[in-house]
């Protein structure tokens, strides 16, 4: 779950910032304590997770790690897509891939 954005590009800006600056507790402070975190990518590098992560201290150990192992990881916003309670940021990758968050 995302704190609540005054304006959603103004976040897309800060969290693409965070990541780009590798600035992990930046990154975390962008999400409530409790979060509930889900990915394809958790599920294949901790099988043992089921793909979910729920509370700020397990994305900090796991994105943590992930920082370490990337130091070539940045990301370039593409798109920012939201509604009443949604924020859907659309980026590549530094391979090339294109995600969503």
């Amino acid at each position: 779950m995302l704190k609540s954005p005054p304006v959603p590009t103004d976040f897309a800006q800060v969290w693409i910032q965070a990541w780009n600056a590798h600035d992990l507790e930046k990154i975390l402070s962008l999400y409530h304590e409790d979060v509930l975190f889900s990915s394809p990518l958790l599920a294949k590098m901790n099988p043992d997770s089921g793909g979910v992560i729920q509370g700020i201290d397990g994305l900090r150990s796991y994105w943590g790690r992930a920082l370490n192992l990337r130091p070539e990881l940045w990301f370039r916003l593409m798109d920012v897509l939201y509604g009443v309670s949604r924020l859907v940021l659309q980026y590549e990758r530094f391979d090339g891939q294109v995600c969503a968050e």
